[in-house]
């Protein structure tokens, strides 16, 4: 990430600070695109609503609060 960035959006430097995936997160969502023939945005929601556990630690109750009504 460069200095410049950084600087620029901390709420964003400080979202992807937080977001952690395994190894076998992503390459499931990859070959789920692959097999199904689906963009990412697809298998992004499918995550979201699947694992809502995972992804409101990484974002503050506010903003998990309108993704979850958003995702319904």
């Amino acid at each position: 990430m460069s200095v410049p960035f950084a600087e620029s959006d901390p709420d964003i430097v400080a979202f992807i600070e937080k977001v952690q995936l395994s190894a076998d997160q992503i390459n499931g969502s990859i070959a789920k695109m692959n097999e199904r023939k689906v963009g990412a945005e697809v298998v992004a929601r499918e995550f979201l609503k699947a694992n809502p556990q995972v992804w409101k630690a990484w974002v503050p109750s506010d903003v998990a609060a309108k993704v979850s009504t958003a995702l319904k």
